[in-house]
């Protein structure tokens, strides 16, 4: 004789799955505390509403899977990021934040000395 499985999910929790099913099926199914957010608009979404009202209630749901922390976005080095000007000086720029030492240099014009890529201009 085959031995009988043992429930994971209650079937009052099965019953709480079906009726918001039925609510989605109808669209009548809200999303977010209290039914006060938006519609309801996938299956596995719906399913999930089921099955936190049914633990809500008390019936045998397993626990949700917990979630993995995300990995961390890399450091910005600590060192400052050097540039040269238009005129020749260099620059220090640390992150989004522009360092720079007071220089009085201008772009070149583009008609005597052709622009490089990427050079700054001092203030």
């Amino acid at each position: 004789m085959a031995k009988k499985r043992k429930r994971k999910y209650s079937r009052g929790a099965g019953k709480e799955v079906e009726r918001e099913m039925h609510r989605y099926k109808r669209g009548k199914a809200k999303s977010g505390k209290g039914g006060k957010g938006g519609k309801v608009k996938s299956r596995k979404q719906a399913i999930a509403i089921g099955l936190s009202k049914a633990r809500k209630k008390g019936k045998k749901v397993p626990r949700r899977k917990k979630k993995e922390p995300r990995p961390r976005a890399a450091a910005r080095p600590l060192y400052p990021t050097l540039f040269i000007c238009a005129g020749g000086c260099l620059l220090a720029a640390s992150g989004r934040v522009r360092v720079t030492r007071a220089c009085r240099h201008e772009a070149p014009s583009s008609k005597k000395e052709p622009r490089r890529s990427g050079a700054l201009v001092c203030a």
